[in-house]
């Protein structure tokens, strides 16, 4: 809870304002601006002027380069930061989905990345939604699930569901935000160095002293 809640909303809703003049795409939670990334040429329907501050055209008459869809990326992370830290109700999924997608896009467009360059770009756009938005709500298979049914292309299934996994095992223990828990129904048990004197088995440890399962709430991370 703020302190001062008028004041952080004033301030968070100056930002993001700002952020979407020059940026237009970052605008709202991207349900239908997520549509303007498989297709340039749409509009952004709840923007005028569409162009933002370079006009009422569409922005950069929908021709998205590089490094555009790495600025729409990175400054969308940045106003869903600054929205849930100004105290403005909403979710984040959505949100998170349409950064992965940008970020995704721009990397497809780099050349000479093992693996990744040549990929068609729902493949890297839907992949990286998954991981980003595993990293911060632990839910891999539910996102993998919505992001294969929402694109319509079945075949990003395989690569989304791995960069959810990949995601999740990597941040299992980082709490980005205050209220995020671990998944304690398949947090993995800590493994000591001893070993038990009767079998020789590794002995576990309790996960409340590893603090594996522990709630996020105790931590000081975000």
């Amino acid at each position: 809870e703020h302190k001062t809640p008028i004041m952080s909303g004033l301030v968070g809703g100056l930002l993001i304002g700002l952020i979407g003049i020059f940026l237009p795409p970052t605008m709202f939670w991207a349900e239908y601006e997520m549509k303007t990334l498989a297709d340039n040429s749409l509009p952004l329907w709840h923007i005028w002027p569409k162009g933002g501050f370079y006009g009422t055209e569409k922005f950069l008459n929908g021709h998205y380069t590089l490094w555009s869809w790495l600025l729409v990326a990175f400054f969308k992370l940045l106003a869903i930061s600054i929205t849930v830290l100004s105290g403005f109700r909403g979710g984040f999924i959505f949100p998170l989905f349409y950064a992965g997608a940008s970020l995704g896009h721009g990397l497809a467009d780099i050349p000479g990345i093992p693996f990744v360059s040549g990929l068609p770009p729902v493949i890297t756009a839907m992949a990286m939604s998954a991981g980003l938005n595993t990293a911060i709500t632990r839910t891999p298979f539910a996102t993998t699930l919505i992001l294969t049914t929402l694109s319509g292309h079945p075949e990003v299934a395989a690569p989304a569901i791995a960069s959810a996994l990949t995601a999740f095992f990597l941040t299992m223990n980082w709490p980005f935000v205050k209220p995020q828990r671990d998944r304690a129904d398949i947090s993995l048990m800590a493994l000591s160095f001893g070993e038990e004197a009767d079998g020789g088995r590794p002995m576990r440890r309790d996960p409340s002293q590893s603090g594996v399962g522990e709630s996020s709430e105790s931590s000081d991370g975000l």
